[in-house]
């Protein structure tokens, strides 16, 4: 909740209706009533302050959109699950360097991937 805001920052009010124009397009129509899950990764944040509202930011447009946010997981936590179900291993841990180059950040993260993980 974006404490101290009367109401949805127009950001997070358009990012809802994008969320909510996906959900129309993509969960079928004859699906349960309940919220559907959806994990987003989180933007680049420069402090824990700034993670905690972009994820505050990230359930309110959720919210607005009618889905359930899930995940919030770091854009290295994101591409380390991604590349983890694309090219699964056998062994019990793999190490992956992440580089993300943004328009204007750029983020690196070395990930280990335990066995746990790469079974899902």
């Amino acid at each position: 909740d974006l404490s101290g805001s009367p109401g949805p920052t127009p950001g997070v009010a358009l990012l809802g209706a994008l969320l909510g124009k996906i959900r129309t397009t993509s969960v079928p129509k004859d699906a349960p009533d309940a919220a559907p899950l959806l994990s987003v990764a989180l933007p680049p944040c420069a402090d824990a302050d700034g993670a905690a509202f972009a994820r505050a930011a990230l359930h309110d447009a959720a919210k607005i959109g009618g889905w359930k946010l899930s995940a919030t997981p770091s854009s290295a936590q994101a591409a380390a699950e991604a590349l983890a179900r694309k090219y699964p291993r056998a062994s019990d841990s793999v190490d992956v360097l992440i580089v993300d180059m943004g328009a204007s950040t750029t983020t690196v993260a070395a990930v280990r991937l335990v066995a746990e993980a790469l079974a899902r």
